[in-house]
């Protein structure tokens, strides 16, 4: 009987994409879906509840007896699948796409193309597939959950953002990175310090002009621990009212 397998792998890298070929024309038997897809967050969330590095899996059996293979476990089993001469054209396929990368300045070079966007079912869904709490506004009159979107790119970088509405025309939007990084910079626009409690400090931009009697487009940048932030971005909101909202946020588990 053969062993059900599952490779996922990033289909929107060109090399990981060859050498998935390269894997799938040797072993015809075994699954490939993309690390993007529904059916692989379904079987990496039940190997890891609690989040996940953007890498390739293996994934072996069915049921009780399914597991895992990642990191240099998988490399080993490549290397014996493909053999001498598959590993040479995997070595010229990451090799081809090292120097791409080197031409257009990566990531950073070319963001869009590198970039697709994740749409949890829940708050808890997010928080699972971020690996840790969202920091979200408490319940409060006039305060409508929208949606929740996750992005993360080829270098690792993952962030969330929630969208809310307020009142008749107010608008939120929060944003967390997961990941130790700088925060966002505000450019030509003076900030202000704020301490909003409980350890809590942030530092506020208007970076809007008021226009037809509603106020400026207001951004809190919040200071959260190793290096992380949470950004609050808010339209149609007076000063007082985002203050309020972010004094609000608390954790979110999954």
């Amino acid at each position: 009987m053969v062993m059900r397998t599952t490779l996922i792998f990033d289909d929107e890298c060109v090399a990981c994409s060859a050498l998935a070929q390269l894997i799938g024309a040797r072993a015809p038997d075994m699954a490939r879906v993309s690390f993007y897809s529904p059916r692989a967050q379904i079987l990496l969330r039940r190997h890891f509840p609690q989040g996940w590095a953007i890498r390739p899996y293996l994934i072996v059996g069915e049921g009780e007896n399914e597991r895992v293979v990642s990191g240099a476990a998988l490399l080993f089993r490549v290397a014996r699948l493909l053999g001498p001469a598959g590993m040479v054209k995997a070595a010229r396929a990451l090799l081809r796409r090292a120097r791409r990368e080197k031409a257009r300045g990566g990531w950073q070079g070319n963001p869009t193309a590198q970039m697709r966007a994740y749409v949890p079912a829940s708050p808890a869904e997010a928080a699972a597939f971020a690996g840790e709490a969202l920091l979200l506004p408490a319940a409060q009159p006039g305060l409508g959950f929208e949606r929740i979107l996750q992005w993360y790119n080829l270098h690792g970088a993952f962030q969330t953002a929630s969208y809310w509405t307020h009142g008749i025309a107010g608008t939120l939007v929060l944003e967390q990175v997961h990941r130790p990084s700088p925060p966002p910079a505000v450019e030509g626009v003076a900030g202000e310090d704020i301490a909003l409690g409980a350890g809590r400090s942030a530092r506020l931009y208007a970076t809007g002009e008021p226009h037809e009697g509603a106020t400026a487009a207001l951004t809190l940048i919040m200071a959260l621990p190793a290096e992380r932030w949470l950004s609050l971005r808010a339209t149609g909101m007076d000063r007082a009212t985002l203050l309020s909202l972010a004094r609000g946020c608390a954790p979110v588990a999954a």
